[in-house]
């Protein structure tokens, strides 16, 4: 818990920064890639990580391998992460910060669940109405549970709106139950 409020403050500090300097995208992206580069290079991400290696390799090793790589903002916001021991946190930062750079473009992430796989088409009607009701950018992600029987769940930020008849079949079921006792 501790983690992820540090992991806000940094994000909100380096967000705040980055739109002053209408970098926004650029740092996201930065970040992004950041993780995407210790993802690729697991030698490197084992490095990054360990607490066996002192803060002053990690700053030696990410000054030559990403200081003409990344932005100036950007590779600042590294050397302090490893200054202040605070390296291990750039996942809950990346988090805190996609989550400001939604609200800051006003896009929500929501995820539709359905029995059988939803065409294109639908989905593409599924996403504008849920754009116009929620005045926001909607980026949709679309899975399939067959246990859901038919209908379909949205989770939008974590809000669920459960719409599945496998749902509707548990109401009636404990309404019945209930009804027996």
């Amino acid at each position: 818990m501790k983690e992820q409020i540090l992991a806000r403050r940094y994000a909100k500090a380096l967000f705040t920064l980055a739109q002053e300097r209408k970098m926004v995208d650029k740092i996201r992206n930065e970040l992004h890639g950041f993780v995407a580069a210790m993802e690729e290079n697991a030698e490197f991400g084992d490095f990054f990580r360990s607490p066996e290696n002192s803060r002053a390799a990690k700053r030696a090793a990410v000054e030559k391998i990403f200081q003409d790589r990344f932005s100036a903002l950007f590779f600042n916001f590294l050397l302090l992460l490893i200054h202040k021991g605070r390296h291990n946190t750039v996942p809950d930062i990346i988090h805190a910060f996609d989550e400001l750079y939604d609200r800051h473009y006003r896009r929500t992430r929501a995820l539709a669940v359905t029995a059988v796989p939803m065409d294109t088409k639908l989905a593409g009607d599924l996403r504008d109405r849920l754009a116009k009701g929620l005045n926001k950018q909607v980026e949709l992600e679309t899975q399939v549970d067959p246990s859901l029987l038919g209908g379909i769940v949205l989770n939008i930020d974590g809000k669920v709106l459960d719409g599945s008849v496998k749902q509707q079949l548990e109401r009636l079921r404990a309404e019945f139950l209930g009804r027996r006792n």
